[in-house]
């Protein structure tokens, strides 16, 4: 077991190997090349030694947390320490990788070559090669003769020197009741005044100084999201940037200036916890973001009780708005310093679930999730929280299909109210039940009453606000979905799922300036998104049907992985049609292994490879071939509605849509119109702007003007470009499936009407 006896390559446990030219001795926890010896943590070892026998092989990360941690439930952020960890000890750089491969979304490789015998010829590192830190790289770099601890501190070396006053003081403290209060320096008359607001903050991730304990980062990240939710509650705060934003700075070179420029906060908070039995001591200063002065800092000393835990974060909290000034009502304070539960394993059951429910893989974290918290409620009855999240964890095994039942929707509201019963004003109860609301029955109105409601109490939620933007955006409530959305990306601005709705939003608004400028803020955090770049074509095709950037795209990617990006087929197949190339257009869907081709036109939907074809040569005018793939298309199609699994009204109407297209195609107008009017039934615009504009939009295209049903095809169109959609009238003009009604002087009024400019 990786635990207890980590095993080399090809299964020989405790044998040492080669990756390059260091050598690796699992028992020793040691890697060593020439007279350089590093020491890892056994955690970190048993990492590489898991990585070493996939043999460069990617490995997700949730099967090195299996696979190390058995039986074990810890964050995804003990593997990223380990991963840090053996990145330093290999002189690896995470942006120029030699040794350790971190792909976003997929998992860890180990680049490197790994052998049981020494490489023939030792090698010599060099500028850029493994072991050469990519700072000290070249002539143009000074040498850096710090070692990693003095490296890891220089940017703050006032919390340096604290931090080792206190530790020192732990070792020899007799008492745990004590707390140190320390006036900081820069908050006197002298001190620079901040570029932004000296209210808003970012509490960066806690750091654990305890070697070898996986718990002590465990509560570490506890304590972390605990805080980050109370100060979420202080409205008088002018911004708290929330936990996917600050979790990017766990491991960060940047400065304290640097990182306070990219969120916008005038203020950084900086916590390190250590763990010795079953006491803390918890360090943690306030820096002023502009001079990169402390100007506030405390030492709590506790034994490890789920009161004391919770305890320190409400007096932090306290602490922190009172040097910010951020004036606290005794409301705010009755807030601030309830506890959820006083029972230890119910906390530790809740986190674990918090954890597991944050997975992106549904299938396998919520049913994980729904024990955790079913222990934590077992544990403590009265824990109203873990109620809300079992409900919520409920809420999504019925919204992701893994369990699309009355009953798992009834256990959903039985454990919200449930909650509301023990705290009657909880919000998280209230935003538990919008989500309830919403995902259960699409009641839109009473979901965004619960928000409101819950607002009140955490009025620096970016969660809460990107929900309701949501619900807004789906209700055709535009100004509002905006607003809502810009608040959230704001509090939270380095979450790329905030950016990309909002360039989605700003795009249907067909404000494309500011979906472009989404799109950039995205991709600055995620260089390597290839979606992201696949949005950038479809942003330019439909604002100006221009396919310049697809060809440039398709010549020179701007990512390895372009290709892979959802909807890329669709893209580059969709602009070969606009420049009216079908041969090339052919080419694509030659080329691609996709038997199902994720379906622009549609965005929630595929569509079988047959109908791209019946398109392309429909188009190309040879209708013969043309037909024979719709008939293939449409029994695939038939089959698809046909399924049993198919309980989403947004791809069943969608799939109606692709059948009746295939019907007018076919020489079938009746059936045409009446698949499509079964379509738009099912998803109205007024009850989902986005989705029912879309099929609007592909009526008109796919299957009105297919059917030659022109007075209708004008009609839908003039109310599409009416609306937001995210289609402009220039980006229509240039598709080649609009040619039969190109001519039609009613067709020519509603361009005139709808035109730019």
């Amino acid at each position: 077991m990786l635990e207890s006896q980590p095993m080399a390559p090809n299964g020989l446990s405790n044998r040492d190997f080669w990756v390059g030219e260091w050598r690796v001795e699992p028992h020793l926890s040691t890697i060593q090349r020439g007279d350089e010896t590093v020491h890892v943590t056994p955690r970190a070892m048993a990492v590489l030694v898991y990585l070493a026998d996939a043999a460069g092989n990617v490995v997700s990360r949730n099967a090195i947390l299996d696979a190390v941690w058995p039986r074990m439930v810890v964050s995804q952020d003990a593997l990223t320490q380990c991963l840090v960890e053996l990145r330093k000890a290999f002189g690896d750089s995470p942006k120029t990788p030699q040794v350790l491969q971190t792909i976003p979304k997929v998992g860890v490789r180990l680049m490197a070559p790994v052998a049981n015998t020494p490489p023939a010829e030792p090698v010599t590192a060099a500028p850029g090669s493994i072991g050469a830190s990519p700072e000290n790289a070249g002539a143009d770099h000074a040498p850096n003769t710090a070692g990693p601890a003095e490296q890891h501190y220089r940017r703050r070396p006032a919390f340096n020197s604290v931090r080792a006053a206190m530790i020192a003081l732990f070792v020899v403290a007799a008492s745990f009741g004590a707390a140190a209060w320390v006036v900081g320096r820069g908050h006197g008359a002298d001190s620079p005044v901040p570029r932004v607001d000296r209210r808003t903050i970012a509490a960066l991730p806690f750091a654990a100084d305890s070697v070898g304990d996986d718990r002590a980062q465990f509560i570490a990240d506890g304590l972390h999201d605990e805080l980050l939710g109370r100060l979420e509650r202080i409205g008088t705060l002018s911004k708290v940037i929330s936990r996917t934003s600050v979790m990017a700075y766990r491991d960060t070179k940047k400065s304290i200036r640097e990182i306070g420029h990219e969120l916008g906060v005038a203020t950084i908070l900086e916590t390190r916890l250590q763990r010795i039995g079953d006491a803390l001591r918890i360090n943690t200063e306030l820096v002023d973001t502009e001079t990169e002065q402390m100007i506030w800092s405390e030492t709590y000393a506790r034994s490890l009780t789920a009161e004391n835990i919770f305890a320190v974060q409400s007096e932090l909290a306290i602490a922190i708005a009172r040097t910010l000034e951020a004036a606290l009502t005794e409301t705010d304070l009755a807030r601030l310093r309830n506890v959820p539960t006083r029972d230890a394993a119910a906390r530790d059951f809740y986190l674990s679930g918090v954890e597991y429910a944050r997975r992106t893989n549904r299938a396998d974290a919520l049913p994980h999730a729904e024990r955790l918290f079913s222990q934590a409620t077992e544990a403590d009855p009265g824990f109203a929280l873990a109620w809300v999240h079992l409900g919520s964890t409920h809420t999504g095994m019925y919204w992701y299909n893994l369990d699309h039942t009355p009953a798992r929707l009834a256990l959903a509201e039985q454990s919200i109210r449930h909650a509301f019963q023990l705290e009657p004003d909880l919000p998280e109860a209230h935003v538990a039940m919008a989500d309830f609301l919403y995902h259960g029955s699409n009641d839109f109105e009473h979901a965004l009453a619960e928000l409101s409601l819950a607002e009140r109490s955490i009025p620096q939620s970016a969660d809460l606000r990107f929900f309701r933007g949501s619900i807004y955006r789906r209700i055709g409530n535009w100004q509002r979905a905006t607003e809502d959305f810009a608040k959230a990306v704001e509090l939270d601005p380095r979450n790329t799922v905030y950016l990309r709705q909002q360039h989605i939003t700003y795009e249907f608004m067909r404000d494309y300036a500011n979906a472009g400028h989404s799109l950039d803020r995205l991709l600055a955090v995620t260089p390597d998104d290839a979606t992201a770049y696949v949005d950038k074509v479809i942003l330019a095709l439909c604002k100006d049907g221009d396919t310049a950037l697809a060809r440039r795209f398709a010549d020179a990617p701007p990512t390895p992985s372009y290709a892979q990006g959802l909807a890329h087929t669709y893209t580059v197949w969709l602009a070969a049609i606009f420049d009216r190339d079908y041969p090339r257009a052919r080419a694509i869907l030659d080329a691609t292994s996709e038997e199902s081709i994720f379906d622009g036109d549609l965005r929630n939907s595929y569509s079988p490879k047959a109908m791209f074809y019946a398109r392309t040569y429909w188009l190309a005018g040879d209708r013969d071939r043309a037909r024979d793939y719709y008939r293939t298309a449409a029994h695939e199609v038939s089959a698809q509605l046909q399924a049993a699994s198919k309980k989403d009204a947004i791809v069943t109407a969608y799939e109606r849509i692709a059948l009746a297209e295939t019907a007018a195609a076919l020489g079938e107008p009746a059936a045409a119109l009446e698949s499509a009017r079964q379509a738009a039934n099912l998803l109205p615009k007024k009850t989902d702007a986005i989705a029912g504009s879309g099929l609007q939009i592909a009526a008109v295209i796919r299957v009105l003007v297919l059917a030659g049903d022109m007075d209708e095809a004008v009609r839908e169109l003039d109310d599409y470009l009416s609306g937001p959609g995210h289609w402009s009238t220039e980006g229509l003009l240039a598709d080649p499936r609009i040619d039969p009604i190109r001519n039609d002087p009613r067709f020519m009024a509603v361009v005139a009407r709808h035109r730019r400019g």
